[in-house]
Protein backbone atom coordinates (compact mmCIF):
# COMPACT_ATOMS: atom_id res chain seq x y z
CA UNK A 1 0.00 0.00 0.00
CA UNK A 2 1.29 3.42 -0.90
CA UNK A 3 -0.09 6.44 0.89
CA UNK A 4 0.45 10.16 0.81
CA UNK A 5 -0.46 12.81 3.34
CA UNK A 6 0.48 16.47 3.01
CA UNK A 7 3.04 15.78 0.33
CA UNK A 8 4.89 13.14 2.34
CA UNK A 9 5.02 9.86 0.50
CA UNK A 10 5.63 6.55 2.20
CA UNK A 11 5.39 2.89 1.33
CA UNK A 12 3.56 0.72 3.82
CA UNK A 13 5.58 -2.38 4.60
CA UNK A 14 3.59 -3.12 7.74
CA UNK A 15 1.57 -6.33 7.87
CA UNK A 16 -2.16 -5.91 7.38
CA UNK A 17 -4.30 -5.79 10.49
CA UNK A 18 -7.12 -8.16 11.34
CA UNK A 19 -9.33 -5.87 13.40
CA UNK A 20 -12.91 -5.99 14.63
CA UNK A 21 -15.07 -3.43 12.85
CA UNK A 22 -14.77 -0.91 14.19
CA UNK A 23 -11.88 -1.25 16.60
CA UNK A 24 -12.79 0.94 19.59
CA UNK A 25 -9.95 2.00 21.89
CA UNK A 26 -10.54 4.06 25.03
CA UNK A 27 -7.81 5.96 26.84
CA UNK A 28 -8.69 7.10 30.33
CA UNK A 29 -7.20 8.10 33.64
CA UNK A 30 -8.76 10.31 36.28
CA UNK A 31 -5.48 12.20 36.61
CA UNK A 32 -4.88 14.95 34.08
CA UNK A 33 -1.64 15.57 32.24
CA UNK A 34 -0.57 11.95 31.80
CA UNK A 35 -0.63 11.93 27.98
CA UNK A 36 -4.08 10.58 27.13
CA UNK A 37 -4.81 13.11 24.38
CA UNK A 38 -1.29 12.91 22.97
CA UNK A 39 -1.50 9.10 22.91
CA UNK A 40 -4.94 9.22 21.27
CA UNK A 41 -3.67 11.51 18.51
CA UNK A 42 -0.53 9.43 17.92
CA UNK A 43 -2.59 6.22 17.69
CA UNK A 44 -5.03 7.90 15.31
CA UNK A 45 -2.22 9.18 13.11
CA UNK A 46 -0.62 5.74 13.06
CA UNK A 47 -3.78 3.88 12.03
CA UNK A 48 -4.65 6.52 9.41
CA UNK A 49 -1.26 7.05 7.77
CA UNK A 50 0.45 3.67 8.15
CA UNK A 51 -2.59 1.46 7.59
CA UNK A 52 -4.83 3.79 5.58
CA UNK A 53 -7.76 3.28 7.94
CA UNK A 54 -10.67 5.66 8.53
CA UNK A 55 -10.14 6.93 12.07
CA UNK A 56 -12.35 8.94 14.42
CA UNK A 57 -11.08 10.47 17.66
CA UNK A 58 -13.77 11.36 20.18
CA UNK A 59 -12.46 13.90 22.67
CA UNK A 60 -14.85 13.23 25.53
CA UNK A 61 -12.91 15.30 28.06
CA UNK A 62 -14.54 18.72 28.50
CA UNK A 63 -11.54 19.91 30.54
CA UNK A 64 -8.93 18.98 27.94
CA UNK A 65 -6.93 22.03 26.94
CA UNK A 66 -4.94 20.03 24.39
CA UNK A 67 -7.88 18.39 22.63
CA UNK A 68 -9.92 21.56 22.46
CA UNK A 69 -6.94 23.53 21.15
CA UNK A 70 -6.52 21.03 18.32
CA UNK A 71 -10.27 21.12 17.61
CA UNK A 72 -10.28 24.94 17.34
CA UNK A 73 -7.23 24.96 15.07
CA UNK A 74 -8.78 22.29 12.82
CA UNK A 75 -11.99 24.32 12.59
CA UNK A 76 -10.05 27.39 11.50
CA UNK A 77 -8.10 25.41 8.90
CA UNK A 78 -4.79 26.14 10.66
CA UNK A 79 -3.74 22.49 10.80
CA UNK A 80 -4.57 19.21 9.08
CA UNK A 81 -4.67 15.74 10.56
CA UNK A 82 -5.36 12.43 8.80
CA UNK A 83 -8.30 11.60 11.06
CA UNK A 84 -11.64 13.05 12.13
CA UNK A 85 -11.96 14.72 15.53
CA UNK A 86 -15.21 15.22 17.44
CA UNK A 87 -14.88 17.36 20.56
CA UNK A 88 -17.13 16.90 23.60
CA UNK A 89 -20.04 15.14 21.88
CA UNK A 90 -22.03 14.86 25.13
CA UNK A 91 -22.05 12.72 28.21
CA UNK A 92 -23.44 9.94 25.99
CA UNK A 93 -20.15 8.72 24.56
CA UNK A 94 -21.61 5.27 23.92
CA UNK A 95 -24.24 6.81 21.61
CA UNK A 96 -21.56 8.74 19.73
CA UNK A 97 -19.61 5.51 19.20
CA UNK A 98 -22.72 3.67 17.97
CA UNK A 99 -23.74 6.54 15.67
CA UNK A 100 -20.31 6.59 13.98
CA UNK A 101 -19.38 2.89 14.00
CA UNK A 102 -20.38 2.21 10.38
CA UNK A 103 -18.29 5.09 9.02
CA UNK A 104 -14.91 4.36 10.65
CA UNK A 105 -12.48 1.46 10.94
CA UNK A 106 -11.03 2.70 14.24
CA UNK A 107 -12.66 4.86 16.93
CA UNK A 108 -10.42 6.22 19.67
CA UNK A 109 -12.05 7.72 22.76
CA UNK A 110 -10.05 10.16 24.87
CA UNK A 111 -12.09 9.72 28.05
CA UNK A 112 -10.16 12.33 29.95
CA UNK A 113 -9.78 12.91 33.63
CA UNK A 114 -12.89 14.84 34.59
CA UNK A 115 -15.34 12.06 35.26
CA UNK A 116 -15.38 8.32 35.73
CA UNK A 117 -18.87 8.37 34.16
CA UNK A 118 -17.48 9.28 30.73
CA UNK A 119 -14.95 6.45 30.93
CA UNK A 120 -17.61 3.97 32.09
CA UNK A 121 -19.94 5.00 29.23
CA UNK A 122 -17.27 4.18 26.63
CA UNK A 123 -16.21 0.82 28.07
CA UNK A 124 -19.09 -1.40 26.78
CA UNK A 125 -18.18 -0.56 23.16
CA UNK A 126 -14.43 -0.76 23.73
CA UNK A 127 -12.20 -3.47 22.34
CA UNK A 128 -9.08 -2.14 24.12
CA UNK A 129 -8.74 0.27 27.01
CA UNK A 130 -5.65 1.96 28.41
CA UNK A 131 -5.63 3.48 31.88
Amino acid sequence: MHSSWRGTSMTNSVASLDLPHPLVVTLGNLKGGVGKTTSAFFLAGYFATVHGLRVLVIDADPLSQTGYSWYRRLGKGEIEVPFTLIAFPSRHVDDCIADNAANYDVIIVDAGGESADIFKAAIPATESSFC
